[in-house]
């Protein structure tokens, strides 16, 4: 296996979801990650959202994601969250990554 996908996530917008939302979406990230590196390094494609934003108005650079944005839920918080550690880990461990930042969340969706 030479490459991975990773469109996986919780998209709960509830209150009182926020450690479902953190364990799906950022450790489920962050064990993607590590399957990457394990025997050879593996391509990882990693399927976002611009939500990671939160509250930030106008033009969102990739590499600004960290701007000290509030959010509006607990989901936006936990994609950011993944995002950021993602960044470390890639910087760390050089696995070559496309990310894809959706506009919108994709429910039962096919990507193929």
């Amino acid at each position: 296996m030479d490459e991975v996908f990773h469109c996986a996530e919780a998209t709960q917008l509830r209150k009182g979801e926020d450690d479902t939302l953190a364990r799906i979406n950022v450790l489920g990230t962050a064990s993607m990650s590590l399957f990457c590196i394990t025997k050879r390094h593996k391509r990882l494609h990693y399927i976002s959202t611009a939500y990671i934003a939160g509250k930030r108005r106008g033009v969102v650079l990739e590499d600004e994601l960290d701007e000290g944005q509030s959010f509006n839920n607990g989901y936006e918080r936990s994609k950011y969250e993944a995002g950021r550690s993602l960044a470390v880990f890639l910087g760390q461990y050089r696995v070559p990554c496309g990310n894809l930042r959706c506009g919108s969340r994709l429910q039962r969706a096919i990507i193929v």
